[in-house]
């Protein structure tokens, strides 16, 4: 049995939040989850331990979800990062370009999100090292 993967949501509460607390541990493996409303909880989950995802809204009452995600990436660089926006507002979407590994539109069901997270952590099995791992996950934009 493997260990509990940690996942940390960060934004306002969301339909997502509660699908997430619904089928959390499931077939996928166990997920523990901490929820963060800004910026500042955000930062104090992210001091406390590893994450293997964030999952960020664009928009935080304090901040934009995108300091979060630089956040992420300067404490945590192997931490998958996964962007929440709002299909209408296309200047966030632009914003987002290499802020994350992922980019759901809201409201995103439960499917998507661990399809997602599914994914990103099956691709990690095709990186050679953890050198590397760490590399790309610092990248904002890989080369072609």
């Amino acid at each position: 049995m493997s260990a509990a993967k940690r996942i940390l949501f960060v934004g306002e509460e969301q339909p997502l939040w509660e699908e997430f607390r619904l089928v959390s541990p499931g077939p996928e493996g166990s997920w523990e989850a901490e929820y963060a409303h800004n910026e500042p909880e955000a930062v104090g989950w992210i001091e406390q331990g590893p994450f293997t995802a964030v999952v960020a809204d664009v928009h935080l009452s304090d901040t934009g979800g995108l300091d979060v995600l630089d956040e992420v990436m300067r404490r945590q660089p192997r931490a998958l990062r996964i962007v929440l926006s709002d299909p209408d507002d296309t200047e966030s979407t632009i914003k987002c370009v290499g802020k994350g590994h992922h980019h759901l539109m809201k409201s995103c069901d439960i499917a998507t999100l661990l399809h997602a997270l599914q994914l990103a952590i099956a691709m990690e099995s095709w990186l050679p090292s953890a050198a590397v791992q760490g590399l790309i996950s610092r990248m904002r934009w890989t080369p072609s």
